[in-house]
């Protein structure tokens, strides 16, 4: 028997950026983020900052949607500077996650990322998690 899954689409809320933060389907919510902020400005110019910023953002996204940090399955990690910030990553990161409640992480090295503001973005990350709590955030969008 086939089940129908609703696809709900959360946007920004009160904000000017146009894309969405999250796409939840089933129990699972997909997620993207980086360090910019709700004008799509990147919010610094230094990676640790961008970075400590994205991940409030998730943490605030994922809670909202009836996850949390420690639920995520998958993150996809992309590096503007993957040689030179790598290695600084783990420090800001275990503030959100702990070693032991990792998912599976990939760090992909890319020429560039889509910014708009006075500075570069240096990371973004998409992934998944799994939504264990049953929250119906006011910002959906059902399709």
């Amino acid at each position: 028997k086939r089940v129908q899954l609703k696809k709900e689409t959360f946007f920004y809320e009160g904000t000017a950026v146009s894309w969405p933060r999250a796409v939840k389907a089933g129990n699972i919510v997909y997620f993207t983020v980086a360090g910019v902020d709700g004008l799509g400005n990147v919010v610094g110019p230094d990676f640790e900052q961008q970075l400590e910023f994205m991940y409030k953002q998730l943490q605030e996204t994922l809670a909202e949607l009836g996850s949390s940090m420690e639920e995520i399955l998958q993150m996809t990690l992309y590096y503007v500077d993957l040689a030179g910030d790598l290695e600084k990553a783990p420090q800001i990161r275990k503030k959100y996650i702990p070693d032991h409640k990792l998912p599976i992480v990939a760090a992909i090295g890319v020429k560039e990322l889509a910014a708009v503001g006075e500075w570069p973005l240096l990371v973004e990350a998409t992934g998944s998690a799994i939504v264990s709590q049953l929250i119906q955030p006011s910002t959906a969008v059902s399709e």
